[in-house]
């Protein structure tokens, strides 16, 4: 146990009602300061609007006219910077050492940590900012233990109400908070790229959100438990453009997927490939209708030529194979198919 623990007393210090409390001071910040001094022993709040490009551009996307994106978090960070005034009300400064080794500096009413003040943890935590009946409420600032930072409101002991939670690894949220956790309307800015904006429940994506992955993909819709899931768009860095129904992250039943080149591929998907029945309508002209397996015609399905011709058989992996009948006009031939050719000479059946 350290030296500090062994004191008696738990209170070390008193100062007068009239001094002012000097607490660390918050790092730098390029901000523009709009103050609100609400009485004598207030919190003074400055503005600092994080004008991401990234983030104003989920405004736009998919429709610029859709005014159906109330899930977005628009609302601005926020910055806390405590402040402490003289001529201050009934409230006692006083600095306060408890056995565990941990402390506090600030506002004492009843015997109890109210005001500002700021209690440093012997674990490694610290919060500066607003208490109530030695309770963490109202605005404060709480560095964890493992140096991220969480700025923003409090009730009860917890982050709660709206705030700005920057991780240590770079990693920044800026939305609304219930019960201590991420919940409510937020973004997320990822340092490695991309960001998600949207609605959280429980730390994770939740409901309606907008998603631009590090690579530049974008999807727009549900998700479920933090991953995309339900009905969504998903917007390819290459043009390609995907509309139906996702399931973990991939897209699984019914969907539409629009090929870049022009090409369109109308039905079902299983774990992010085309797999059942489908219709695909090829930039040529032509057509294909039947069935699908790992992302290829494989079975038994019909393909139209642009011409009108029709070869309506076997299919195996993408390939015209196996046995089928070739309409051209009103004559019909039936045949064996291999790697797309025709094996053999075909017969005229009608």
């Amino acid at each position: 146990m350290g030296l500090c623990c062994n004191k008696p007393k738990k209170k070390i210090s008193t100062k007068n009602d009239n001094e002012s409390i000097s607490l660390s001071k918050l790092e730098n910040k390029n901000k523009e300061e709009i103050e609100q001094e609400q009485n004598e022993n207030d919190i003074k709040i400055t503005n600092n609007i994080n004008n991401t490009n990234n983030i104003n551009n989920a405004n736009n996307i998919n429709n610029k006219n859709n005014n159906n994106l109330n899930y977005l978090y628009d609302d601005e960070e926020k910055s806390i910077n405590i402040k402490y005034k003289k001529n201050n009300s009934n409230n006692n400064k006083e600095k306060i050492t408890y056995e565990d080794c941990s402390y506090y500096e600030g506002e004492i009413l009843n015997g109890k940590k109210n005001g500002i003040g700021k209690f440093t943890s012997s674990k490694g935590w610290t919060y500066e900012g607003q208490f109530n009946d030695d309770k963490m409420e109202g605005l404060g600032i709480y560095l964890f233990e493992n140096g991220d930072k969480y700025e923003g409101n409090f009730n009860n002991n917890k982050k709660e109400g709206h705030g700005t939670l920057k991780y240590k690894n770079g990693d920044k949220y800026i939305g609304e908070f219930f019960d201590d956790k991420i919940q409510g309307k937020g973004k997320m800015i990822y340092k490695k790229g991309g960001y998600y904006n949207g609605e959280w429940y429980n730390n994770k994506y939740n409901g309606n959100g907008y998603i631009e992955l590090p690579n530049g993909d974008q999807y727009e819709g549900e998700f479920v438990k933090g991953k995309m899931q339900g009905n969504g768009k998903f917007t390819y860095v290459n043009g390609d453009i995907y509309k139906g129904s996702m399931y973990d992250n991939q897209k699984d039943g019914e969907g539409i997927y629009t090929f870049s080149d022009g090409s369109v591929y109308k039905g079902e998907f299983v774990n992010d490939k085309k797999e059942g029945k489908g219709v695909l309508s090829y930039i040529n002209g032509d057509e294909y209708e039947g069935n699908f397996v790992n992302d290829m015609r494989d079975g038994n399905g019909v393909l139209i030529y642009k011409n009108g011709d029709k070869y309506d058989g076997q299919f195996k992996n993408d390939l015209i194979e196996g046995n089928g009948l070739l309409y051209k006009g009103e004559i019909i031939y039936e045949g064996i198919w291999e790697n797309n050719n025709v094996v053999g000479e075909l017969k005229k059946i009608s």
